[in-house]
């Protein structure tokens, strides 16, 4: 069974990354819900809502895409996303999530039916824009410089136009279960 015949059928699905996917098509589909198959082999779920795009892996729970539009109290939209290309400590990525060309086939998806502002961030300390911010920032960059030189920044925020960055808030989350937390909240914009 070939990745055409997975789909149900779909019209001319592009190659994102390793996954074919046509994000039109599946948001016609019942419950705009497709599965398709990686160029491995593997099966992968694709949804794909009004404002919403999950992509997971079948076969590592690890492994998933979720971007959503979220419009502010001043009516503009932002995309946010939650990006797992490898499992948790691993350095090899899933061989068929490419974050970038997802991310900018999102962008490009939603920016057809909505003016997009900017991309929200929520960075914890598990991932790698986290890592990355807080090692600039121990090097002198500011919070802008250290937000850009992140993947996010440099990857998604600058190629689309979004020249712009917003550190709103860090603040460190306190669970009775765990130790606190550093978060790092913003947003990317034009």
């Amino acid at each position: 069974m070939d990745g055409q015949e997975q789909q149900g059928n779909l019209k001319e699905p592009k190659l994102v990354g390793g996954i074919p996917l046509n994000f039109e098509e599946i948001s016609k589909k019942p419950g705009g819900k497709a599965t398709v198959k990686g160029l491995s082999g593997q099966l992968i779920d694709v949804s794909v809502g009004p404002k919403n795009i999950d992509i997971d892996s079948r076969v590592n729970l690890d492994i998933h895409f979720y971007a959503s539009i979220i419009t502010d109290e001043n009516q503009k939209n932002y995309l946010s996303f939650t990006i797992q290309t490898r499992e948790y400590g691993a350095k090899k990525q899933f061989e068929d999530f490419y974050a970038k060309e997802i991310a900018d086939e999102t962008i490009n998806y939603f920016g057809k039916m909505y003016e997009i502002s900017g991309i929200i961030f929520d960075w914890r300390s598990y991932s790698d824009n986290y890592k990355k911010y807080f090692e600039l920032k121990k090097m002198g960059k500011t919070d802008s410089e250290a937000a850009f030189g992140t993947w996010t920044g440099y990857r998604l925020a600058k190629p689309h136009g979004f020249a712009k960055v917003e550190v709103l808030e860090k603040e460190e989350l306190t669970d009775p279960k765990s130790e606190p937390e550093m978060v790092v909240r913003g947003k990317f914009y034009k």
